[in-house]
This record gives structure tokens, C-alpha cells and sequence, in this order.
């Protein structure tokens, strides 16, 4: 009896297999017609561009020539000066009244006077006169230390871009050391 049943198990098991092999018939989906659809042209979209740290170039005015002054009203205003051995930087406020002073405004002097004084032209030159003592006379006394400088503007356009002092004589070491030929950019008026 197993035999039958073994014969049995087989044949169904043959049939199966020769069924799961047997070609398939090919069924086809039926036929669609196509569609048109307008579609529009793509567009194209604004892209977002991040920000750059480049600085706006504006054309500026070139810096003229230096040429000398010898009157009180081409000076006077502000120039921003450097300090001896770099030790910060000043205001050196030129005023119409003939007076000058000097303020620190960085470094080890921010907010000290360092310099009080008066100024005229004489001769078409610029003369600087220390209001305190600051040499020894032949006698040895104390004298006003008198600076004697050339005075020279260079100008951006119609304003002022710099002045510039050249020492023709002056005993005060100090001042002499930080004015002489420096060019003195221009703060205000």
C-alpha cells in the first residue's frame, strides 16, 4: 500500500512541476491611447546667492600733489598723528584762533593732553611755540621750545587728505621726531 500511495505522490507531484513549467499564455494590457498633455517650458527660478564679504568699490578721487601753505585757514582742522615708538596715535587739532592742541586717542595717552600750544605763519613758514619751558638758554634759563616747519596739503578732490610738516628747525627732540615729514591724515573740520 505504501507503493500506491508513494506512486500517487508522485504522479501529483510530476503534475505540478509539469504544470508550474508549462509556457503561460501572454496576456496583454489592452491598449490605451496616449494623451497629450501641455506641459509647460520649465522655468528658471531665481536662485538665492549668500552674501559675500566683498567690499563695494565706489571710484574714488586720486590724491593730488602736496603743495606748501603759508595761511592759517589751509590748516586748520584735525589730523590724526602717530605717537613715538608707535605707542598709539593723537588728534592734532589745528584751531582759527592760532591755537593747537594735541590729544591722545589710542594707546598709553588715550585721552591725555599732550600738547597745548600756539601757531602762526610768518615768512611762509609754519612756527609751533610751546606755551611751557622745554630748553636751556645760553644762560640757563628756561625758553619756549619754537618749532620752525614747512607746512604741505595734499587734497582728495576739494577736501583735504593730508598735511604734512617738514622741520626746518625745531629743539624739542619729541615733537620734532613725530611731526617731521609724517603725513598726517585728515580726521575733520
Amino acid at each position: 500500500m505504501i507503493t500506491k500511495q508513494l506512486k500517487f505522490v508522485l504522479v501529483v507531484f510530476s503534475l505540478v512541476a509539469l504544470v508550474g513549467c508549462a509556457p503561460q499564455p501572454v496576456v496583454q494590457a489592452p491598449a490605451v491611447a496616449p494623451t497629450t498633455t501641455s506641459v509647460p517650458p520649465p522655468t528658471k527660478e531665481p536662485t538665492s546667492v549668500p552674501p559675500t564679504n566683498t567690499p563695494i568699490v565706489t571710484p574714488t578721487t586720486q590724491i593730488g600733489p602736496e603743495t606748501q601753505v603759508d595761511k592759517i585757514e589751509d590748516i586748520v582742522g584735525t589730523w590724526e598723528m602717530r605717537l613715538l615708538d608707535n605707542s598709539g596715535t593723537a588728534n592734532f587739532e589745528i584751531r582759527a584762533d592760532g591755537t593747537y592742541t594735541i590729544v591722545g586717542v589710542s594707546g598709553d595717552a588715550t585721552g591725555a593732553t599732550l600738547g597745548d600750544a600756539t601757531y602762526r605763519f610768518e615768512d611762509g613758514q609754519l612756527i609751533l611755540e610751546t606755551k611751557s619751558n622745554c630748553i636751556l638758554d645760553l644762560q640757563g634759563n628756561m625758553a619756549p621750545c619754537v618749532g620752525i616747519y614747512n607746512a604741505y596739503i595734499a587734497k582728495q578732490g576739494d577736501k583735504p587728505a593730508y598735511l604734512k610738516l617738514s622741520v626746518v628747525d625745531d629743539p624739542d627732540f619729541g615733537r620734532k621726531k613725530t611731526l617731521n615729514n609724517k603725513k598726517l591724515p585728515f580726521v575733520q573740520r
